[in-house]
Formats: C-alpha cells, sequence, structure tokens
C-alpha cells in the first residue's frame, strides 16, 4: 500500500495537532508515501510563515522542522513527485466541473496516477469528499 500526502495531513508530521499520531502510524508502516513537489512547497512554506508571521515557531524550531523534512525525503520515508503534462490536463478538467485550488485538483489527479493501491491522506474534508468521488480510497488522520 502507499499514501499520498496533501498539505493538511503531511504537515501533522512535524507539527503536532490532532491527527499526528495516525500520521505517525503511517510513516511506521510499510508501503511508499507521496507528496507533490508543490504540496511540499507549502507545507515549507506554511512552516516559514508559523515562524515569520504567527511567530509560533522559533528560528530553532525552524531549522529542526526544515530538517526534519529534508531527513524524512533523503532516508526514502518520503518520495516527492512531480506532476506530469497528463496529470495538469486532469487537473484542469476537473476544475472544469467544480472549484477546487488548482493544488488540491492537482493532488487528486497525481494521486489517480499513482494506482488503487495508493491511499489519499488529507484532513481537508471537502477535498476528502471530491477525492472519494473520484475514486480514490480516502483516509483523514483527525478522524482516525
Amino acid at each position: 500500500m502507499g499514501y499520498f500526502f496533501d498539505t493538511s495531513a503531511f504537515l501533522k508530521r512535524y507539527l503536532k495537532e490532532a491527527g499526528s499520531s495516525d500520521v505517525d502510524a503511517l510513516f511506521k508502516e510499510y508501503g511508499t508515501r507521496y507528496i507533490s513537489s508543490l504540496g511540499l512547497l507549502e507545507s515549507l512554506s506554511t512552516i516559514q510563515r508559523l515562524h515569520s508571521v504567527a511567530g509560533v515557531v522559533t528560528a530553532d524550531q525552524l531549522r529542526l522542522l526544515r530538517a526534519t523534512v529534508d531527513s524524512d525525503i533523503g532516508e526514502g520515508k518520503v518520495t516527492v513527485v512531480d506532476p506530469t503534462p497528463t496529470e495538469i490536463d486532469v487537473a484542469a478538467q476537473l476544475l472544469g466541473h467544480r472549484y477546487l485550488t488548482a493544488v488540491d485538483a492537482l493532488h487528486i489527479a497525481m494521486a489517480k496516477s499513482l494506482g488503487p493501491e495508493v491511499q489519499f491522506v488529507s484532513s481537508d474534508a471537502k477535498l476528502n469528499r471530491v477525492a472519494a468521488e473520484q475514486g480514490l480510497a480516502v483516509f483523514d488522520p483527525t478522524r482516525g
């Protein structure tokens, strides 16, 4: 089994919040954990915002969080995938039928392209609903 993380779920690996223990459990299971390159950028941006704007992450915590993300990628605990032109087309078609952010549409398209053995992991209720409508198996770590 594999897992495709959207930003909301991926961040639970690094920022302790509701659902973090379930995300940590997925990191202990056998299987590949994926995040899109855009999801990774969103995650890094959020961590930086929590430091620079919200002030809830100290400079030392910021360095540690970034190092932990880099370590997870370097050790193969997370595989970063780039969108293909086909996935971009699928996302654009999805956007033609309903409102989603471009990144969310791309997350769904990328998760679908990885095959039925990959579960979509997100704590965004609207995104999960659309992902399920698109035939993806969905896991919301905030719901266990």
